[in-house]
């Protein structure tokens, strides 16, 4: 009599022959599962990764519905370690405890719903009671939403915020004068920028940034144009030119701070913005923005403008001051 070892049985049953498939499929599933994920944190999370987030239970549930619990050790190690090395590569030294606990925290939260979900769907066998399962689970997913966007509110809330300018309030006068069919047209006003506390940029994922956050307003009340403070200077049946502020942190936020990692940010300066509508009547690109802090600039829209009879007589600007920042 032949005796077969238990493991040659085990190989031949069909129903662990499926569940080893299914080990396999479920391991791809978790790793395909893990890249979207790390695309999402290191690149800001869309749709699809913030959902993946959410999909990070079924990583811990399906080796407890399948009854191979070793399986667990999986997810709790390899999602920790991608988060670690995440955190290290890509998030800035003073960032990177932060980073890491908080994900830490959210896997283990989202981890542990998935273990309880996991033995809940093992438990029932009837058709009744899995409906039942699934309607638990689909329902706690959905509470789970803004649970999400509540630790990632409270996490940004969280986040080191930087120093506070010394300065404030400042005011930046201006004097822009040009001459067009013989008549002088001048513009005399003044730019008030003023500190209005903090706010953040970036998405769900690894751009969370607090920046301060500054208004300007021309003291005469004039209009905006494209968000910043701008005066029409000259509007006729073929030309635009409009003299654009710039950002209000160009004047108070010097040195300016970076807001990515290496990368200085640099706002948008004072400008003239001329749109050629014969251009634009033609479907051509008719836009210009002639940069006012720099010589080049100015040289350019000299040229630019006397093409249509415009002449620039003087531009006179304040320079931003150097802030200190506590």
């Amino acid at each position: 009599m032949v005796t077969i070892p238990e493991e040659n049985d085990k190989a031949n049953n069909p129903i662990q022959r499926w569940k080893t498939i299914a080990e396999v499929l479920g391991s791809i599933i978790g790793i395909l599962l893990l890249i979207d994920i790390t695309s999402g944190i290191v690149g800001g999370l869309g749709v699809i990764s913030f959902f993946s987030l959410l999909l990070i239970p079924a990583v811990f549930a399906f080796p407890i519905i399948i009854k191979t619990s070793k399986l667990l050790i999986m997810p709790s190690v390899i999602i920790p370690v991608v988060i670690i090395i995440i955190g290290i590569v890509f998030f800035h030294p003073s960032e990177i405890l932060f980073i890491i606990i908080l994900f830490c925290v959210v896997t283990a939260i989202l981890g542990a719903f998935g273990i309880g979900a996991g033995f809940l769907i093992r438990s029932f066998h009837s058709r009744k009671g899995m409906l039942k399962v699934s309607l638990i689970t689909v329902g706690c997913f959905i509470l789970l939403t803004p649970v999400a966007f509540i630790v990632i509110l409270v996490s940004g809330v969280l986040l080191p915020r930087p120093p506070m300018p010394e300065i404030t309030y400042a005011e930046f006068p201006f004097r822009i004068e040009i001459e067009h069919n013989g008549e002088r047209l001048v513009f005399e006003d003044t730019l008030i920028c003023e500190f209005s506390g903090f706010r953040m940029t970036g998405g769900i994922g690894g751009n969370w940034r607090w920046y301060r956050y500054w208004t300007s307003r021309f003291e005469s009340g004039r209009e905006y144009h494209h968000t910043w403070p701008s005066i029409t200077l000259l509007e006729t049946d073929y030309i635009v030119v409009r003299f654009h502020s710039g950002e209000p942190a160009f004047y108070m936020d010097l040195p300016w701070q970076q807001l990515e990692h290496g990368i200085p940010w640099s706002p948008l300066r004072p400008s003239i913005f001329v749109d050629d509508l014969a251009m634009r009547a033609r479907g051509e690109f008719s836009f210009n923005f002639h940069s006012l802090t720099s010589q080049h600039g100015l040289e350019r829209l000299t040229e630019h403008l006397e093409k249509f009879g415009i002449y620039v007589i003087s531009i006179e600007l304040t320079p931003p001051l150097e802030n200190t920042f506590r």
